[in-house]
């Protein structure tokens, strides 16, 4: 499943930048038109299934444990960022790939805090209404104001990545 979702997401991001690219606007619009169309698809487990994953934890332990394993995966995701641009340094053609990496860090970093902010709603038992889509909105919105992204303004996206680009350089 993850592979196929990965792979429909490469398929998402290649289109949508050759789009843009050949537009040459809404660069931050296709950025968070692609996060949008990712989130729906983010798998939020339920209070039971969190509790079963995370070796019957409950509560405030449940939550920690929730925090501890976003962070670790935002970890994964950086340290495999990084391998890959000690990579482009040794082969400098594979530096063109760099703003298609930092676009997919970026989206799969996104992609974690949505799905812990979903879940630690379900650990707290704050149940947000709605389809599966219309939560995920919800969640993203929430999300965004956190961030200081606001995803129906492409402008604060564009800041909000140039700001990671700048970091990471």
């Amino acid at each position: 499943e993850r592979r196929r979702l990965l792979g429909r997401l490469t398929t998402l991001l290649a289109r949508g930048s050759r789009r843009a690219k050949a537009t040459g606007v809404g660069r931050g619009r296709w950025l968070a038109e692609v996060f949008t169309a990712v989130a729906p698809r983010i798998p939020i487990r339920d209070l039971a299934t969190l509790s079963e994953h995370h070796h019957g934890l409950t509560s405030e332990a449940l939550a920690d444990d929730l925090v501890r394993t976003a962070a670790k995966a935002t970890m994964t995701v950086g340290a495999i960022g990084g391998a890959l641009a000690a990579a482009e340094f040794v082969t400098p053609p594979l530096l063109l790939s760099a703003p298609a990496q930092l676009v997919a860090e970026t989206l799969v970093v996104a992609a974690i805090e949505v799905k812990l902010l979903a879940e630690l709603h379900e650990v707290y038992g704050v149940r947000v209404p709605g389809t599966g889509a219309q939560r995920a909105m919800v969640f993203v919105a929430a999300w965004s104001k956190q961030r200081g992204v606001d995803p129906l303004s492409p402008a604060s996206v564009v800041v909000a990545l140039g700001a990671a680009v700048k970091t990471a350089l």
